[in-house]
């Protein structure tokens, strides 16, 4: 199994998603695993890794930049001032 760390930008934020698969010459059909409101955590990466076995090339997404995980939901307005840290101005943009 293949892992790579993609980094990228988006809103003004620093992306880092996860990409899985297993190598081959073959083009592969590509699936995107959103997260739930918490961010990018275990549960999103291991269905990712699942995915890629099954013969996807599987990219797990970040949702809040830097690839943040919350204890709770992650809410632009409510939670994620509490959770995770971010600028208020980014997350009004998402």
């Amino acid at each position: 199994m293949r892992r790579a760390t993609l980094n990228y930008q988006a809103d003004g934020l620093q992306m880092k998603s996860e990409l899985f698969l297993e190598p081959s010459a073959q083009p592969k059909p590509g699936i995107l695993v959103f997260p739930e409101a918490y961010g990018l955590n275990k549960h999103a990466l291991s269905r990712a890794e699942k995915l890629a076995g099954l013969g996807y090339a599987a990219l797990a997404c970040d949702l809040h930049g830097q690839a943040l995980v919350g204890c709770t939901p992650i809410h632009p307005k409510h939670a994620l001032a509490q959770s995770v840290p971010c600028a208020p101005s980014q997350s009004d943009r998402r």
